[in-house]
């Protein structure tokens, strides 16, 4: 998608003021991302299966910001307002949907992401892991109970 740098702006051990306006999704990042842009978010972050010792991250690709934050339980199905965001990576990401429109509009339908008309400035809050709000919308992933019927079972 992009040959330009990722750079990371901040991320959890430096505070930060992160405010976004318009419309934006919250999916897993790994959706969004090129294979490319995604292997330099993970390295940036210290991210392998989970984010080491950053619950969130700020990074800028060609001028778009995209907050990136982990969840309380890794992996799953979580709610976003009257959405749902899938997560296969164990992070959520908040990117506008400018970014790549198309893939966030066919990510929407298919109940893998939430799109969120911002309006206005919003100011981004990590309340703590697996909770962020942006303005008003609470995304709290603890919330979603944990079901072991979704687990991975080597008999399979």
């Amino acid at each position: 998608m992009s040959n330009m740098p990722i750079t990371k702006i901040t991320d959890s051990s430096a505070a930060a003021i992160i405010k976004m306006n318009g419309a934006v999704i919250v999916t897993d990042g790994c959706y969004m991302l090129s294979d490319s842009e995604w292997d330099e978010c993970h390295e940036m972050w210290g991210f392998d299966d989970t984010p080491k010792g950053h619950d969130w991250i700020l990074i800028e690709i060609n001028g778009t910001k995209m907050f990136m934050f982990s969840t309380a339980y890794g992996d799953g199905t979580y709610r976003v307002l009257d959405g749902f965001a899938s997560v296969d990576s164990g992070s959520l990401a908040i990117i506008p949907i400018d970014f790549n429109r198309e893939k966030a509009e066919t990510l929407a339908e298919r109940n893998d992401g939430a799109i969120i008309n911002l309006g206005t400035d919003k100011k981004i809050t990590f309340h703590k892991r697996g909770v962020v709000s942006i303005g008003d919308v609470m995304i709290n992933t603890e919330d979603d109970e944990y079901d072991e019927d979704d687990e991975y079972d080597e008999d399979d």
